[in-house]
């Protein structure tokens, strides 16, 4: 069985190790190539080269936290928005204090979600608040009830998405992929942002 393992771990680290290198001789030789700069950036991010953010694919929501959240601030006094159950995102935000509302579809999961992130940190203030992004009438929902909170909103982490090989259309008569990635997030931060001043 240790044979095993090691056998399937050196695979791993040579297949790592091989990826990094191809990647690397693929942007030192990009010009030669004709690799535009949209496929030289995506390699980065493959392979977990930091880009203009500082941040690749390997990056951590822990790691993004330490560096972003401000110190002049006092995390209990944070407020951040979450779609889509991003899960880890949520997790990492309560643990440094930061009162977090999930915007979920399914209240079912973002319960389960609200419970496990209170099972590892028991003074973590999470708030769920039901949003449908493929609907504008939900959208506004959302936002009245969000703002009858009275709470200030610091960050809005938007990493909600629908995907559908189907032709399927929001209550709006929109296709449902564009009305939930693009018009619902839109009109989401609009409204936050225009009745925030």
């Amino acid at each position: 069985m240790c044979v095993l393992l090691y056998i399937c771990i050196c695979i791993y680290i040579m297949w790592n190790i091989y990826n990094s290198i191809v990647v690397r001789y693929l942007l030192k030789y990009s010009k030669v190539l004709s690799l535009s700069s949209a496929m030289k950036e995506t390699l980065k991010y493959l392979t977990g080269i930091a880009g203009p953010s500082g941040y690749g694919s390997k990056t951590t929501a822990h790691q993004i936290s330490l560096d972003s959240l401000s110190p002049s601030i006092p995390p209990s006094l944070l407020t951040a928005i979450v779609t889509g159950i991003r899960a880890e995102t949520a997790r990492v935000l309560a643990k440094r204090g930061v009162r977090v509302v999930i915007a979920a579809k399914d209240l079912t999961k973002a319960e389960g979600v609200k419970e496990n992130i209170i099972k590892e940190n028991k003074k973590a203030e999470i708030i769920i608040l039901e949003i449908d992004l493929s609907s504008f009438a939900s959208i506004h929902r959302f936002c009245d009830h969000f703002l009858s909170l009275g709470l200030p909103l610091h960050i809005l982490i938007n990493n909600a998405g629908k995907y559908s090989q189907k032709l399927e259309f929001s209550e709006d008569k929109i296709k449902l992929t564009f009305a939930t990635n693009y018009l619902g997030l839109s009109l989401s931060i609009k409204i936050e942002r225009d009745r925030q001043h």
